[in-house]
């Protein structure tokens, strides 16, 4: 892809401006694919599944040249606007925002909620096997009003959004917090601020790993005591959040 072809696809106004910025990296469920420039900029490979894949070589050096084209343009319209983009900022790694974020008892949540998910998924190995036992059991049977195919795609499909998100989550926290710091930029030059966007990242992120908790507590109602304490994490979370950030 040339760096005309990048212009063009930035400057389409069906484009939302820097959504990327504000992206969980899952494509295949985004509802705004149509809307975003990093989609649109890696169509191109969309039938080579090589293209596609992130273990092959193909892949990467796709991103190289997408990488390569979009640094060329940002660096002839930085001369442009006689913008040093080489200049560091001596102050910006000294600021005390960084340590109070890593210190932030919102930030510290997240990252114990990535942690007890960890551990409980860990603890609960044998009850995955024994569900998986007991759909395919049913499946033989073909026990009437039973659809234990779709179970299992139910089942995986939220153990699959919660491992995708539960990292995810403290990572975005983390930026919205210390995304504070530049909050005043924003408002100087009428942006969106970044630790909104990253708050609102992180909502939706939680209450898709609720859904998904909810899920499980359905299929595995045996577990119901170990997993309240997750939900309950995350809706600590959320309301600290939402408190913090109630324009996200």
């Amino acid at each position: 892809m040339s760096s005309s072809d990048i212009k063009n696809i930035v400057a389409d106004p069906r484009m939302i401006s820097l959504i990327h910025n504000y992206c969980d990296s899952w494509c295949e469920r985004c509802e705004f694919t149509s809307r975003c420039a990093v989609f649109a900029m890696g169509r191109d490979d969309d039938n080579d599944p090589e293209a596609m894949d992130i273990n092959n070589k193909k892949f990467w050096d796709k991103m190289s040249k997408i990488f390569q084209d979009t640094f060329a343009m940002i660096q002839a319209r930085s001369i442009e606007l006689g913008i040093d983009i080489n200049e560091r900022d001596p102050e910006l790694e000294a600021r005390p925002e960084r340590e109070e974020a890593h210190n932030n008892p919102t930030v510290e949540l997240s990252q114990k909620y990535f942690e007890i998910v960890t551990e409980w998924f860990e603890d609960n190995k044998l009850l995955f096997e024994d569900k998986g036992k007991k759909l395919e059991a049913i499946h033989r049977m073909d026990v009437p009003g039973c659809n234990p195919e779709a179970d299992a795609i139910s089942l995986n499909d939220a153990v699959e959004v919660i491992n995708f998100y539960q990292h995810f989550i403290s990572a975005k926290v983390y930026r919205a917090y210390i995304g504070r710091r530049d909050d005043h930029l924003a408002e100087e030059y009428d942006f969106p601020k970044d630790s909104d966007g990253s708050a609102k990242i992180a909502l939706i992120a939680i209450d898709r790993s609720i859904a998904a908790w909810v899920v499980l507590l359905k299929s595995l109602p045996d577990v119901e005591d170990s997993l309240l304490p997750l939900l309950v994490q995350l809706e600590k979370i959320r309301n600290e959040l939402e408190a913090a950030f109630p324009d996200a």
